[in-house]
């Protein structure tokens, strides 16, 4: 499934590990470069346990955060070892700094994410063409760690910015002072498209400068002469027997026009008396009642605004009511920002880490051509299904089998990518595991939305592409599930509906059912069985009997629409 190059298709979802969709990409376009515009938003925690707030301060609960989730021996088909070492003992452009990371941190769940990072990295300068901009949003906790990687990648003198966003509001915190932004680190190709966007004035600033009304409405006095002396020309002339030289200054004539004056057709070729004679019949000029020095009056009508800066103060989070279920989900006007200011209509742009779709959103309501990709199946089709249908933008999607038949060329081409695709498949809101050795036969796990009778919670899932999977492995399974306190049920997947034999039901039915409710008369099983073939039954989704399941980022109740879960 992945062997062979493939053009990237415009308006599209992939699924799937980034990685793997950026090098057919890359085979396929060679270095010619492809995006305009990229904006990556990388998760730091794979499992939910995200960096923000999470009650523990100070950098060493950050780290633990870090080896909580980017364990040493995670990153999906290969390990951080054998990645740092590819990256290290090649040519790969971020070798020197992931070699110097290796020396300073040591093989940490921080060493495994910078990895990962650097990898995908080099695959998105590659793609990005020698006109285009990427912004990469980041924790302050890894930002300059990451700068390192992109000052190797993207050379240092393509650095913009490093784009401070408030995202939230002063906290309590005991060791540090409150953490309130995050960071966007602002890169060049080479020498990238700048558009100026123009935000609202703060309040502040308009009730001292324009402090003058009249019925045009209001307007701030600003002079009418420039720096310096000069004899070119009438500039430096008196006007009015007003001579300007005498100050050191000459006159120049602001060409910003309100609505209610027209800017006369000649006005660039005009003497700069004539200009300001112009200026003073259609009202423009201000006379101050005392004194001789006259000044212009310009309108708040004819000012765009304030222009972008590093500083992005004036977009707030989210609302928990207006999330789609993604905790850190970033508003739709910070996005439309980026886009704006380095794209253009008709542009190509890509989210690498689309979670919930707010850039694929913003971007195809601003007229660009859209490309996101994203490793959850909740996540792609919550933003296929839910957000861009909502917005009346229809995109296809990539990556998923589209019936039984593919996802058994996908079980055989790449074993790993089955199992997680099977996992997230089998039922809305669980979660894969992105830790392919060592994983102690749990592929992928869910939250209940409510705990069980006895305080469990935890459901796991174990997929397997074999079509005789062996009684002692269900066994292994059921044993796991029974002795782990946390755990309230378990999910065995097979490709094939004969896999399961009747000695592996005798095996699930040993281990009894649970109730979430002690009242309810409804039971569910301990340890069943689901096959992929039930994913593409003839009327509708076949998934297992489990109660309600949390959103596997925050254990809250999942986006439902049209009576159903994101499904066609």
């Amino acid at each position: 499934m992945w062997d062979t190059p493939e053009e990237v298709k415009t308006g599209t979802v992939y699924y799937g590990d980034n990685r793997k969709w950026l090098e057919r990409w890359k085979k396929h376009h060679g270095l010619a470069g492809l995006f305009d515009l990229i904006y990556a938003d990388p998760p730091f925690n794979s499992n939910a346990t995200y960096l923000f707030d999470k009650g523990a301060s100070g950098a060493s609960a950050q780290m633990k955060a870090f080896e909580d989730t980017w364990r040493w021996t995670t990153s999906g088909a290969d390990n951080a070892a054998d990645r740092v070492a590819r990256i290290c003992e090649g040519a790969h452009p971020a070798r020197k700094s992931v070699a110097g990371f290796a020396s300073m941190i040591g093989n940490s769940g921080m060493l495994a994410y910078l990895s990962y990072m650097a990898e995908r990295l080099a695959l998105l300068h590659d793609l990005l063409k020698t006109t285009g901009s990427i912004y990469l949003h980041c924790d302050p906790t890894a930002s300059h760690y990451l700068k390192c990687i992109m000052d190797e990648i993207f050379r240092p003198e393509n650095f913009r910015n490093e784009i401070i966003w408030k995202r939230t509001s002063s906290r309590m915190a005991k060791y540090k002072h409150p953490s309130v932004h995050d960071t966007i680190l602002f890169y060049a190709k080479e020498k990238q498209q700048l558009n100026k966007v123009f935000t609202d004035h703060d309040p502040e600033y308009i009730s001292k400068f324009y402090r003058y009304e009249d019925k045009f409405g209001l307007y701030m006095i600003e002079s009418l002469a420039g720096p310096g002396i000069t004899k070119k020309g009438d500039s430096g002339k008196p006007w009015r027997r007003i001579d300007p030289g005498k100050v050191g200054r000459h006159w120049a004539a602001p060409g910003t026009f309100p609505s209610h004056v027209a800017k006369p057709s000649n006005w660039d070729d005009m003497p700069i008396h004539e200009k300001l004679d112009y200026l003073d019949s259609s009202g423009l000029i201000y006379w101050p009642p005392k004194g001789r020095i006259p000044r212009f009056k310009r309108y708040l009508s004819t000012s765009k605004g304030r222009v972008m800066n590093d500083m992005i103060l004036d977009i707030p989070p989210l609302a928990a009511s207006q999330r789609t279920g993604h905790p850190t989900e970033k508003p739709v006007p910070l996005m439309e920002r980026i886009i704006k200011a380095s794209s253009k209509a008709g542009d190509l742009i890509l989210d690498p880490f689309c979670g919930c779709g707010p850039f694929l959103e913003a971007g195809a309501l601003l007229g660009r051509r859209i490309v996101g990709i994203d490793v959850s199946l909740l996540a792609v089709e919550t933003i296929t299904f839910g957000r861009l249908e909502d917005a009346g933008v229809n995109v296809q999607i990539r990556g998923i089998p589209e019936d039984f038949e593919s996802a058994c060329r996908l079980a055989k081409d790449d074993p790993f990518e089955f199992e997680r695709w099977a996992v997230q498949a089998c039922t809305p809101g669980m979660a894969g595991n992105d830790q392919q050795r060592k994983d102690g036969g749990v592929d992928g796990s869910a939250k209940l939305l409510h705990k069980t009778s006895d305080g469990k919670e935890l459901v796991l899932a174990q997929a397997t592409k074999s079509r005789r999977p062996s009684i002692d492995k269900v066994k292994a399974f059921a044993h796991e599930i029974k002795t782990r306190s946390e755990v309230a049920a378990g999910v065995f997947i097979t490709l094939h509906k004969d896999s399961w034999t009747p000695e592996m039901q005798r095996v699930a039915d040993s281990l009894g059912h649970f109730k979430t409710d002690p009242n309810s008369a409804e039971e569910f099983p301990l340890l069943q069985h689901w096959h992929v073939g039930q994913r593409y039954h003839k009327k509708y989704n076949l998934t297992p009997r489990l109660p309600e399941i949390g959103h596997p980022l925050d254990g809250k109740e999942l986006p439902v629409k049209r009576g159903g879960l994101f499904r066609k």
